[in-house]
């Protein structure tokens, strides 16, 4: 598979809207490799992409966005340092508003638990 076809597909399928993100996010991570993070055009709409979402203004949009910095930072040093700032800057105020963390606890895990966690999306 020629470099960032993996990010391309996701970008396009997995990613394409928030709804989608949020629907398709444990797919998405289970599926992303160190070898996904090689220097490609699909980068830069990557770490676009997940700007995107961890700006959204629906919740678990930016939730969705949290794990794909999570996991983009994890395994590319390289993407981390470049974008880090960036997600920070947008994540920490988020982390300071206080919210119902035993509904988002368990939105997240009907989420990521469920096959089809469509159902529970608003």
């Amino acid at each position: 598979m020629e470099p960032g076809q993996r990010l391309k597909d996701l970008l396009q399928h997995q990613l394409a809207t928030d709804f989608s993100a949020i629907r398709n996010i444990p797919y998405t991570i289970s599926v992303l490799t160190p070898d996904c993070f090689t220097p490609s055009s699909y980068l830069t709409k990557w770490v676009s992409r997940t700007n995107s979402l961890i700006h959204s203004k629906e919740s678990a949009a930016r939730w969705a966005g949290i794990c794909l910095a999570y996991k983009s930072a994890q395994f590319s040093q390289e993407l981390m340092v470049e974008s880090a700032q960036g997600w920070m800057g947008a994540v920490l105020p988020l982390l300071s508003v206080r919210v119902d963390t035993i509904g988002l606890y368990a939105h997240s895990e009907m989420i990521f638990t469920s096959r089809d966690p469509s159902r529970f999306l608003p």
